[in-house]
């Protein structure tokens, strides 16, 4: 029965499964009792607004959706009404490019259900507050080369700060300034002072290090940490690695790992691509164009970063944009579906990460206010406390898009050598005025 295949029909999508498999892709929290998340979703719809509806027809059963967009004129802070004839009736917090914070969407029955809070506009900042030492030893332990010497109760400790600490001031008695929330690094000079200290007063500089609840200590250059610091350890419950690299060789790649690990990260709305070297979000409404845009830029030799979910994280002043692993190298085309850049245009077609350089905002003609003409004052935009370069520009029937895209970015690269083609032009006409007036 090759012919009549069986078809699948999904008559409804548990909350449950709705906010377990997509809470990371569509930013939800839960916000109060887990109860109703066995009730039911039953369409594959969202009257809320269009880029709700968007989220919800290309996430649940079929993107085949049929919503609404309402935009609520004027002060919108005051709860409104929107009608949804669902069964479950959830609250939803939304706030969207065309509404004010704290416009509530409401549903025409509502009993005890989930209360969520979607935030697609105003992207949440992520910060790092500490790491565990079991995540940084389990996940760079090939890379730093690290060895653990002792027992490893003292893995659930936490790192709290993005640097490490060479402790040669702490054990010489001197606490005053003790950065005692980074991981303490032993190299050479530290162990052979500690060597040469009497046995009780070594034990006794290792035993108040250790009461200042440091994450763990290190010993560089495959050097074996005396008997009685394992053993002071162990009571003590912090961890002791040792690795083969040089003690600054470490230090150094240990830091970079830490800023990466501590950096703050936000996930914005758009495509990121690399074109000729420099890194470009690519954003506007849903529909205007985006992953068609790129598209194009990847046809012309560009390579995709990220496409609709992209992850900025701020690593010591520079801005990086990646891409969620799952969805690495794949592009949604209206249309077409899911599409595999890399089987389509080869390895060259993608990286995995870029440093954010340029914003293009795509606006729709009919939405357009008065864009820049010259060139010459160039806004920027704040990502993660940096300010990116902004570019507007129309998007019309018959406008080449990804070219326009493209030059920006030459433009770009042009103004980061030192070349301002706006700034050109505006002294050959300011010194034509001179001339014809003289």
């Amino acid at each position: 029965m090759f012919s009549k295949s069986k078809v699948k029909k999904v008559d409804f999508v548990t909350l449950s499964k709705f906010y377990g498999k997509y809470k990371e892709a569509l930013q939800l929290e839960l916000i109060n009792s887990p109860a109703g998340l066995s009730r039911h979703i039953c369409e594959p719809a969202s009257r809320a607004c269009s880029f709700c509806a968007e989220m919800l027809g290309r996430w649940l059963i079929d993107p085949v959706c049929s919503c609404l967009h309402q935009t609520m004129p004027g002060a919108s802070n005051q709860p409104v009404k929107c009608g949804i004839p669902c069964r479950n009736g959830p609250f939803f917090k939304k706030w969207s490019p065309h509404m004010a914070p704290g416009t509530i969407f409401d549903c025409s029955r509502v009993c005890f259900v989930p209360l969520y809070r979607i935030m697609f506009s105003k992207s949440k900042v992520k910060k790092v507050d500490f790491v565990t030492l079991s995540k940084f030893y389990g996940k760079y332990k090939e890379a730093l080369q690290l060895e653990l010497i002792n027992s490893p109760a003292g893995l659930s400790r936490h790192i709290c700060e993005p640097a490490l600490n060479r402790p040669g001031l702490a054990i010489a008695g001197f606490y005053s300034y003790f950065a005692n929330k980074r991981i303490q690094v032993f190299g050479s000079a530290e162990l052979a002072y500690l060597q040469k200290l009497p046995e009780g007063m070594r034990k006794s500089r290792i035993q108040r290090m250790f009461r200042c609840e440091v994450p763990g200590i290190v010993f560089s250059r495959d050097k074996i940490p005396p008997r009685e610091i394992v053993e002071l350890a162990d009571e003590a419950g912090v961890c002791v690695f040792r690795t083969s690299l040089v003690t600054m060789k470490f230090v150094n790649s240990a830091t970079i790992i830490l800023e990466n690990e501590f950096a703050e990260s936000v996930t914005l709305h758009g495509c990121m691509v690399d074109v000729r070297g420099v890194g470009v979000l690519i954003r506007g409404k849903s529909g205007v164009g985006k992953s068609e845009t790129a598209l194009g830029l990847i046809e012309r030799g560009a390579a995709l970063v990220a496409d609709d979910m992209v992850y900025v994280r701020n690593v010591g002043g520079e801005l990086v944009a990646s891409a969620p692993e799952m969805s690495r190298g794949f592009m949604e085309v209206r249309g077409l579906g899911i599409v595999n850049i890399t089987t389509l245009f080869g390895l060259k077609s993608i990286r995995h990460n870029k440093r954010l350089d340029l914003i293009v905002t795509l606006i729709p003609a009919k939405d357009q206010e008065e864009l820049d003409r010259l060139g010459l004052e160039r806004e920027g935009l704040d990502v993660l406390g940096e300010k990116v370069l902004h570019v507007q520009l129309s998007v019309a029937p018959g406008r080449d898009i990804a070219r326009l895209v493209e030059v920006a970015a030459m433009d770009y690269h042009l103004k980061d050598m030192g070349i301002d083609m706006a700034g050109e032009f505006n002294r050959r006409l300011m010194s034509n005025f001179q001339s014809s007036e003289n």
